[in-house]
């Protein structure tokens, strides 16, 4: 039986060690939970966005925060309403990199054409292993209430005779 000769002996110690390190690198994390090297995540705040009652006619925004709490840079292919029709909608451009510990802002508008609850779907698409992410929307749209009133309520005019009333107009419509 033949010895190993010292340097092939250091080799071999390197390269175990080496292997050593990798694998306790890989269970905390740091290159990867599953040994590929650096991964970006994704998270939404809030996980879904309610926009509550919107008079229809009118508009109404929410901010919603996408962050990457991964070890690698997000980036971001696209982010669509994918359900919910024109009632749903994205403000501005959504910015496509979003670095490891930071997050973007982006506005959803939501603009009800009709009275009733409307649903609708944001889905981000992203290099995140989790690709799509989904975000539920929600909102009602409210018909406008308006409210005349008259002063005096009650008056009796003879023929031939005028009087002065007073009509105030209130409500929550933002329509003019």
């Amino acid at each position: 039986m033949k010895r190993l000769s010292p340097v092939l002996y250091l080799v071999l110690l390197a390269s175990w060690i080496a292997s050593a390190l990798f694998m306790s690198a890989c269970a905390v994390g740091g290159a990867g939970s599953d040994g590929l090297g650096p991964q970006p995540a994704i998270q939404t705040n809030p996980s879904s966005v309610s926009f509550g009652q919107v008079t229809v006619g009118s508009s109404a925004s929410q901010t919603l925060d996408i962050s990457n709490p991964g070890n690698a840079t997000l980036t971001i292919g696209s982010a669509s309403i994918t359900s919910g029709g024109s009632n749903f909608s994205i403000s501005g451009t959504v910015r496509n990199s979003v670095p490891p510990g930071t997050s973007i802002a982006i506005q959803l508008v939501f603009s009800p054409d009709a009275a009733g609850n409307y649903t609708g779907t944001l889905t981000i698409v992203s290099n995140a292993p989790t690709s799509p992410t989904s975000v539920t929307l929600s909102g009602a749209g409210a018909q406008p209430t308006i409210q005349v009133t008259v002063s005096p309520a009650t008056a009796t005019l003879l023929v031939g005779t005028s009087r002065q009333f007073t009509a105030t107009v209130s409500g929550t419509s933002d329509q003019r």
